[in-house]
């Protein structure tokens, strides 16, 4: 499996942190002039996430789709969210104009919220794509890894 390196990271390494190090949120040395939540914080890649996958798609999904979208389109470089944490995000990426949302009906009695990208939300999300940080940790969620960690677990 193909990796990149950043060439102010090749003699480090990647650095391994855990999830709950993460947090969800947004990685040190974030630029403080990017978009940001109504709480002033910077949107965690997972709002990038679900901005990405709306852009690529370029069509407007439920929650659902986005989740078996993101399971599809990521699943060998970043894990797909839940959906009530897609859910959270799309939230605050309408407060923010990055989505729209559109009541639609299933069958004769469901309804539910499709969502697209806004011109805003295309924007931002050139823009993080443009600024990534070369300091960003890398999150590790293999496997493989897992078992050599667990190996003296061994019979």
């Amino acid at each position: 499996m193909a990796h990149a390196t950043c060439p102010d990271a090749r003699d480090a390494g990647p650095k391994l942190i855990s999830m709950s190090e993460t947090n969800g949120s947004a990685p040190h040395g974030s630029d403080p002039d990017g978009p940001s939540s109504p709480s002033g914080e910077p949107l965690p890649p997972t709002a990038y996430a679900v901005l990405g996958i709306l852009s690529v798609t370029d069509e407007e999904l439920t929650p659902g789709e986005i989740k078996l979208r993101a399971e599809f389109a990521f699943r060998h470089f970043y894990w797909s969210p839940a959906v009530s944490h897609i859910r959270r995000e799309l939230r605050r990426l309408l407060e923010l104009g990055m989505v729209a949302e559109q009541e639609i009906t299933i069958g004769q009695v469901r309804r539910s919220q499709a969502y697209r990208t806004t011109a805003e939300g295309e924007r931002a999300l050139a823009d993080w794509v443009a600024r990534g940080p070369l300091d960003e940790p890398v999150v590790v969620k293999n496997s493989v890894l897992l078992r050599v960690f667990l190996g003296d677990k061994a019979p």
